[in-house]
């Protein structure tokens, strides 16, 4: 699994490609991967706070 960092600097390039002049069909592929990249790294956080609760000794 990637880490939230990676995520969001993949989201980030592909944005930054989606702002360059393409053709707006190419354009509207970049913007959609990157929104997948950016569900990604939130699934990511859930991942993280999931394990680390499970990691946190119950009182």
């Amino acid at each position: 699994m990637f880490t939230v960092e990676q995520c969001l600097a993949k989201a980030a390039e592909l944005e930054q490609r989606a702002a360059e002049p393409h053709p707006p069909d190419v354009q509207d592929e970049f913007a959609r991967l990157a929104l997948q990249w950016r569900r990604l790294a939130a699934r990511a956080e859930i991942q993280n706070r999931r394990t680390a609760i499970a990691g946190t000794p119950q009182a």
